[in-house]
């Protein structure tokens, strides 16, 4: 699904992820409360409003970059359009009982995989950031992993189940140098939509500089 959710069903993620690591906290929250209740629902507020952004922004420009440099130019239309998406949450806020939440599977049948895409994704970029992959080895990964995500959709809609997990085949992507790319995905139901993760083993070694 390329739309994204309303900032009514985003702050409802947030709340129920915050009262699960704070189950005694006062079911509305004021000034006066501990200031780290406050600054964890801000900062969970604001990591899955990222998450789902990103989630709207792969699945509507799978060609964009994958990760947005604030210090290149050429990027900048990328930037807005991220941006835009980021309004258009914050900007859709009915209340609670007029939400709709989104459907996973379409009418036509057609399973949602925007989320367990973004999960690979973000993972991705991690591994990238941490040093474990080059860029373009974690493009690579993203293209190899694609299809085994559509490959664990077609086996939960098969199932016919919400419940347990669902595991791909396992896919080697070449790196530079000797380095070799495992690749591996995971599907799974989290409340009304289908996500998973992406499962990397990487060997060899990179070429010397």
């Amino acid at each position: 699904m390329t739309d994204p959710i309303s900032r009514t069903e985003l702050y409802q993620r947030v709340d129920y992820a915050f009262y699960e690591r704070f189950p005694d906290a006062p079911q509305t929250l004021k000034k006066s409360d501990k200031p780290e209740w406050r600054q964890w629902w801000i900062e969970e507020r604001d990591r899955q409003l990222d998450e789902e952004v990103n989630r709207v922004y792969w699945a509507r420009y799978p060609t964009a970059p994958t990760e947005l440099d604030a210090t290149s130019p050429e990027w900048e239309p990328w930037r807005q359009k991220w941006n835009d998406i980021c309004q258009e949450v914050n900007a859709n806020a009915p209340e609670p009982e007029d939400m709709e939440l989104q459907n996973a599977v379409s009418d036509d049948g057609e399973l949602d995989l925007s989320y367990i895409k973004a999960a690979i994704r973000e993972r991705a970029v991690d591994l990238a950031n941490e040093g474990l992959l080059l860029a373009d080895t974690r493009d690579d990964v993203i293209a190899a992993a694609d299809p085994l995500a559509e490959e664990v959709g077609e086996m939960a809609m098969q199932a016919g189940t919400v419940d347990g997990e669902w595991e791909s085949r396992e896919v080697e992507v070449p790196g530079p140098g000797s380095q070799r790319v495992k690749v591996t995905v995971s599907g799974r139901w989290d409340s009304h939509f289908f996500t998973g993760s992406l499962h990397v083993v990487v060997s060899g070694d990179l070429p010397t500089p």
